[in-house]
């Protein structure tokens, strides 16, 4: 249950402050929720304690508990508001709050000021979003129809975008997604599998925000209310999609840095069981959790999802990417180990899995078994015709490069570095281009030539 996982987590000064809160009747008139807070405590310190305790003392069914839950969760984040208003706001904002908090139908005239201070403010600190979803609530509790719900949709938008660009406040980030979220469900009644809330509001930030995104604070925010019982599992499947479709096009365009969230995302999806698991699928996320830099994990994926390959791709599949995993993180006896004797059908698989083995004996000074492979993968080319010109080239290109730094490296020929670069530089198609480029780098360091570039750092 969601509301646990923050129970227990909360400091004593906050709870026993949560605890009062609750058991105001000022801003909770279900004694029941007050059962289910003591049982969650008492369950903290006594791990023989179930829910079915609680089912059978209180007599509810299982959906009841469940409605409970989300009551007292709904309770916590009124909470937050409310302890973010006394730490932050003018007294005559907390009382105004407080009126419309004990007012089943607030009075006009003030409901007119606060509505005119929301609209009308400058909105920069987490303040304004707390008294944006006051007021929202308010009009849910006021049961009245008003014309500028789409206007007040936006402003909790707008101040969060504020908030996350100027201050980066994950709290009040999360607030403003619950405050929305909240808003939709219980003001719109909108409860459909295909209308997904979610995803609407990430479209409408993601608009906010330009190129800006803060993907981090959206994927902690996504990840917050993911089991959150209100909210349907397709919708979160959706917002996963669209995130990551989103981060996944920033990557193309070179925001490199962006790997790890990409991880994060995949690595939620998996757990949440989001993700159908495709063979492109398998390929990308040991990939990119790669690039991340998260081997081990990436390594126990490779092994874990290997079942959800199709059975007739499923070893050639599992070899390519395990040994490439294995290359990433520079394990290089077990990529040789791993792709021992193996033969792909598969072209691309052959080309790539030859020129990760010439690296590995590159790296293990295995100059006699990569002077053997050159070789024999320039005949492999020559005899191929079913690969493109333009993909030989770039594969020709390649073999010549290694076998200029092998030279190097024996000769101790700075020349050989010189026409190393020079080939990178004519055909920049050549595969493995940043390892190529890492290792001319070391040979030049190791025999003192200077770098072209050196003159202009």
């Amino acid at each position: 249950m969601k509301i646990e996982n923050y129970l227990i987590s909360l400091d004593k000064p906050t709870l026993n402050r949560f605890e009062q809160f609750i058991s105001s009747k000022y801003f909770n008139q279900d004694s029941q929720l007050i059962e289910l807070f003591n049982f969650i405590l008492k369950k903290k310190s006594n791990t023989k304690l179930t829910y079915s305790d609680l089912l059978f003392r209180m007599k509810w069914s299982k959906s009841k508990l469940a409605k409970k839950g989300n009551s007292l969760l709904a309770l916590y984040i009124d909470f937050i508001v409310n302890e973010h208003l006394k730490k932050n706001s003018p007294t005559l904002d907390l009382l105004k709050y407080q009126a419309l908090k004990n007012a089943l139908t607030p009075n006009s005239y003030e409901l007119k000021k606060l509505k005119e201070k929301i609209e009308y403010q400058n909105f920069e600190s987490g303040e304004n979003i707390a008294i944006s979803y006051v007021y929202a609530k308010s009009l849910i509790n006021e049961q009245k129809s008003y014309p500028s719900l789409n206007k007040l949709q936006n402003m909790i938008l707008s101040k969060a975008s504020k908030i996350a660009k100027y201050e980066s406040q994950t709290l009040d980030l999360n607030i403003a997604f619950f405050a929305h979220m909240g808003y939709e469900y219980e003001v719109l009644n909108i409860h459909n599998e295909s209308n997904s809330i979610l995803l609407w509001l990430l479209k409408k930030i993601t608009n906010l925000f330009k190129n800006e995104l803060p993907l981090d604070h959206i994927f902690h925010c996504l990840v917050m209310i993911s089991d959150h019982q209100l909210i349907p599992s397709k919708h979160i499947k959706d917002s996963l999609d669209y995130l990551l479709n989103y981060a996944t096009a920033d990557l193309n365009r070179g925001k490199l840095n962006l790997y790890p969230i990409i991880y994060k995302l995949y690595k939620f999806g998996l757990n949440s069981r989001l993700l159908d698991v495709t063979l492109s699928d398998y390929r990308n996320i040991a990939y990119v959790s790669c690039k991340a830099k998260e081997f081990n994990w990436a390594l126990k994926f490779v092994e874990e999802y290997k079942s959800s390959l199709p059975i007739d791709q499923q070893e050639s599949a599992y070899s390519f990417t395990k040994a490439r995993t294995q290359w990433y993180a520079k394990d290089y006896d077990a990529v040789i180990e791993t792709l021992r004797n193996v033969e792909y059908e598969d072209i691309l698989y052959n080309l790539q899995t030859r020129s990760y083995l010439l690296t590995c004996y590159y790296e293990l000074d295995e100059d006699e078994a990569l002077d053997s492979l050159i070789k024999s993968f320039k005949v492999y080319l020559r005899r191929k015709r079913n690969v493109s010109v333009k993909r030989k080239d770039a594969y020709y290109g390649f073999t010549s490069v290694i076998d200029h730094l092998m030279k190097c490296r024996e000769r101790s020929d700075p020349k050989r570095i010189a026409k190393a670069r020079e080939l990178l530089k004519e055909n920049p198609s050549i595969p493995n281009q940043d390892w190529l480029l890492e290792k001319i780098e070391e040979l030049e360091t190791s025999l003192g030539v200077k770098r072209p570039d050196a003159d202009s750092e």
